[in-house]
């Protein structure tokens, strides 16, 4: 029986594309803000945070469905564990 091999979570795929949606969701609220100079209004700190926890909802369930190891000090099982 072959061991179970797990990668970390950075070199998946999943997590990939979950980084990369969410600097596309990003972009339209911090961009204008960049270049406008000023700070987000509350609107726009609402959508971050909804994106933000989305995000993170995303990635614990990420570790949760297979065998995947996140770096020390992060929740999750770690490289030793496997």
């Amino acid at each position: 029986m072959m061991k179970n091999r797990a990668k970390s979570i950075f070199k998946t795929k999943t997590f990939q594309m979950h980084f990369w949606l969410y600097g596309c969701g990003l972009a339209p609220v911090a961009i204008p803000c960049f270049y406008q100079g000023r700070i987000p209004s509350q609107d726009e700190t609402i959508a971050v945070v909804g994106l933000v926890i989305t995000f993170g909802w995303a990635l614990i369930g990420r570790v949760q469905t297979s065998a995947v190891y996140t770096p020390d000090g992060l929740p999750g099982p770690n490289k030793s564990d496997y």
